[in-house]
């Protein structure tokens, strides 16, 4: 079954919740219904406060690539952004170019691990950056 978040006017789809959270901002959610299922759909109204998401790329001995956040609306190899509504998550995924590899995220204090995909909650404006690193093949 596919749902639909459609938004009344005056009002924003921000996400989904229960089993179609790993949606994100896709106003689309394919269920299964194998099992019974908890869906939710979070609306705002369109006046309420937005914020910046800066996305960077910092190089570690020349390696590339990009990142995509889940809503599509971040999707670069350099320096980009995007508004989104106060208390929105986003997902940003790091995708390293062929000979290369995805070395972690800046500043480690937004929480995010590793090379794990990291998931910000916009309460304010922030900045991530991305570090590539030449992988050992592309040595």
């Amino acid at each position: 079954m596919t749902l639909n978040a459609s938004s009344r006017p005056q009002s924003d789809f921000l996400y989904w919740t229960g089993d179609c959270a790993l949606e994100g901002h896709n106003t689309r959610c394919n269920v299964v219904m194998s099992r019974d299922i908890s869906v939710g759909a979070v609306f705002v109204p369109s006046a309420t406060r937005k914020v910046t998401l800066k996305v960077t790329k910092g190089r570690s001995n020349g390696g590339t690539g990009r990142v995509e956040s889940d809503d599509g609306s971040i999707t670069c190899g350099g320096t980009c952004s995007n508004s989104y509504h106060a208390g929105a998550p986003v997902v940003l995924s790091a995708v390293a170019d062929g000979g290369s590899t995805f070395i972690g995220w800046k500043p480690d204090s937004l929480g995010c691990a590793g090379t794990a995909p990291c998931v910000v909650t916009m309460e304010e404006a922030l900045t991530v950056t991305a570090v590539f690193g030449k992988s050992e093949e592309g040595q």
